[in-house]
Formats: structure tokens, C-alpha cells, sequence
């Protein structure tokens, strides 16, 4: 019996995916629509996000998956000391209207069916893979989260690798 996808996490270490690593394993439609949440993301740092950073996480960034086609692709929003969903959605909206994606589906915290959720919004772009944003839940700084996740120590989810691709 092969050793599930969780098993293989536990097995070897978390990783700090590059950039361009992360970027070249996606189809040439979910890389350009992925740049282009990047660029949004930074042209809403005035006044919308704070201190923050974009992140891939999830199966599309894991070794043992990357490259693989996925029903999503995981982005997380980390900010200075989290913030509340309300105020996640609302920037989210923000976000989705400066790509002029559509909104998809709202998984509010807590909510979710079979585990606990820190709720989620999917935002459609017009072709490729649904994009899910994810908030953080980490009340501590970028910084501080960035280097626990590095050395493995983070709660924010299980482990998993990621790909940092935009600070703000």
C-alpha cells in the first residue's frame, strides 16, 4: 500500500518553494492568471492589505503534486497581526474587481463540513483553474509567521510547502 499524500508530509521536510519553480509548474493559463492576482495584490497594497504577503500553498506547491492539475489552486493572505473575515472579504471583493475575475463560492469561518475552516473565498477567472483565497489566521507578524513556517513550527495549517509570491 503507497504512503498517502499526508503520510509523505510527515515523512520529509517542509520547503520554501521558489518562485519561479511554482510558476513554471503551472499550465500557461493558470501562470498568467496567478501573475495576475500577483499584480493586483500589489497594486492594492495602498490602503488595502498592510504589511502582507501572497502565498501558494496547498497540493499545488507540494513536490510530491506540483505540476499535477488541481480542481484549485490555494493562495493564502498573510497580514500583520490577521484580521477578521469580514474585513478579509471585503478586500478579497477589492481584489476580484481589480482582475475582473467573478466571485465564486464564500466558506465563511467555522462553517465548513468536515473540519474547521478559516473560511475562503474562490474567485473565477474567465479560463484555467478556480483560484481559492485564504486568510490568515496567524495573529503574529509577516515576518514572525514567514520564519516559523520555515522552521516547521507554524500552526497555520498542517505542514505544507509553499511559495511566496508577493510582498507587501
Amino acid at each position: 500500500m503507497s504512503e498517502s499524500y499526508f503520510d509523505q508530509k510527515k515523512s520529509r521536510p517542509v520547503s520554501d518553494v521558489p518562485k519561479d519553480v511554482f510558476l513554471n509548474s503551472l499550465s500557461t493559463v493558470d501562470r498568467e492568471n496567478i501573475e495576475a492576482v500577483i499584480a493586483a495584490f500589489e497594486s492594492l497594497d495602498s490602503g488595502v492589505w498592510k504589511n502582507g504577503a501572497l502565498m501558494a500553498v496547498g497540493k499545488s506547491v507540494a513536490e510530491e503534486t506540483r505540476g499535477i492539475p488541481r480542481k484549485d489552486i490555494d493562495l493564502l493572505i498573510l497580514e500583520d497581526g490577521g484580521t477578521d473575515f469580514q474585513t478579509f472579504l471585503s478586500r478579497a471583493r477589492a481584489l476580484v474587481e481589480t482582475l475582473h475575475f467573478t466571485l465564486g463560492d464564500i466558506t465563511y469561518p467555522d462553517l465548513h463540513y468536515d473540519y474547521g475552516h478559516d473560511g475562503s473565498v474562490k474567485i473565477k477567472p474567465p479560463s484555467g483553474t478556480l483560484v481559492d483565497l485564504l486568510p490568515s489566521i496567524s495573529t503574529s507578524s509577516v515576518d514572525e509567521t514567514l520564519l516559523r513556517m520555515r522552521e516547521k513550527t507554524s500552526s497555520l495549517l498542517m505542514p505544507h510547502d509553499f511559495c511566496i509570491l508577493a510582498r507587501i
